[in-house]
């Protein structure tokens, strides 16, 4: 590799990464600024939650504007991998947290049936899911539809400019999952359709022989574990107040720290494991939430809050967009530190071999 091809990978990785930051920081600022405003629901002063008082019409305008802003990021991110638009997306959401209030101010009016509050959070939640998932899909629809516009501009990976196999590139199931069907129009719709049954399926492709499909589903589930366990010992450190700014702080590093750590040991094409995983420990804290509501006196609101656990302060927004902004800049993150590591290796061996 001379020094003209690792001069265009650095002014590669740079262009990737001032893109992704100027971006998602432009979404974030437009939603706290322009949509999250019109979110509010009647009560200007409550926590943001779209169904907690039977608001159907606020989540509507939500959904729509998650999938508009999708559309957006999918366009706008044709010059980074798919990944950045999912970063994109996920941040501008975060401006709905950022906007809110405590949930104080939403346990409080309902401090009769706190349980009963506790399972509208975890429907909103599982209903949020779907928007994003949806909005994701469109994200990813859009960027392929405008990549010809791009030209030579579009996204390439580092690894293939420099003549990488697929099969050589850090996440072991890149190119079973690349064989997927629907994968060149949507990465994320391929695997939440097809990820889970290729573990299954034979291939004669010698990238996809049994030790590799071993592989790639090894590195999936343990990424996963990782994840899950790093997020929650963070959490358990980290999430210690209802107040706004510490509370995205806590939720936002968490998910940053383990899913980059989880990756970069076990890394895995399958990012929508990462981005994810905030929803699973959400409705694990609405579990929670639902469980501490029995040992309440409901004649004494002023105690909820000290008898709700940490986990449970978090709203379900705050879970998918903090928590899955943070998931996805951290699998970003560490899929460009595979790279680099591998574009060096092969920039150190090229200059040994012009020395000899």
């Amino acid at each position: 590799m001379d020094q003209q091809v690792s001069r265009q990978l650095r002014r590669r990785f740079l262009t990737e990464k001032l893109l992704v930051e100027l971006v998602a920081v432009a979404a974030l600022a437009g939603v706290f600024y322009l949509a999250a405003p019109l979110l509010r629901g009647p009560d200007p002063q409550a926590a943001m939650s779209f169904l907690v008082d039977g608001g159907g019409g606020r989540f509507a305008a939500f959904a729509g504007g998650t999938v508009a802003l999708a559309a957006l990021c999918g366009a706008v991110m044709v010059f980074a991998r798919p990944e950045g638009a999912v970063v994109a997306l996920l941040a501008g959401l975060a401006g709905v947290s950022a906007f809110s209030t405590p949930i104080r101010t939403l346990l409080w009016p309902h401090y009769a049936d706190v349980g009963g509050f506790y399972v509208a959070l975890g429907v909103e939640l599982a209903a949020t899911v779907v928007v994003i998932v949806i909005a994701v899909i469109v994200a990813d629809c859009v960027r392929r539809a405008v990549t010809p516009l791009a030209g030579s501009w579009a996204w390439r990976s580092p690894l293939t400019c420099v003549d990488v196999p697929v099969s050589a590139w850090p996440e072991v199931d890149r190119a079973r999952l690349g064989q997927l069907p629907l994968f060149d129009r949507s990465p994320t719709l391929a695997m939440l359709l097809w990820g889970p049954a290729s573990v299954f399926r034979r291939s004669s492709q010698p990238d996809t022989s049994a030790k590799a499909r071993a592989l790639g589903l090894r590195n999936r589930a343990a990424g996963a574990a990782m994840t899950l366990v790093i997020a929650l010992v963070l959490l358990g450190v980290l999430l210690q107040s209802d107040q706004r700014r510490q509370l995205l702080f806590a939720v936002f590093g968490s998910f940053l720290v383990a899913s980059l750590i989880a990756h970069y040991v076990f890394p895995s094409g399958c990012s929508v494991i990462y981005w994810l995983m905030p929803a699973l420990i959400g409705l694990g804290a609405c579990g929670l939430g639902m469980l501490a509501s029995e040992t309440l006196d409901p004649r004494i609101p002023t105690d909820i809050l000290e008898r709700i656990p940490g986990k449970a302060r978090a709203l379900p927004i705050d879970w998918l967009a903090a928590g899955g902004a943070g998931a996805a800049i951290g699998y970003l993150i560490s899929i460009r530190l595979h790279e680099a590591k591998i574009v060096e290796h092969m920039a150190e061996a090229a200059e040994a071999d012009s020395t000899k």
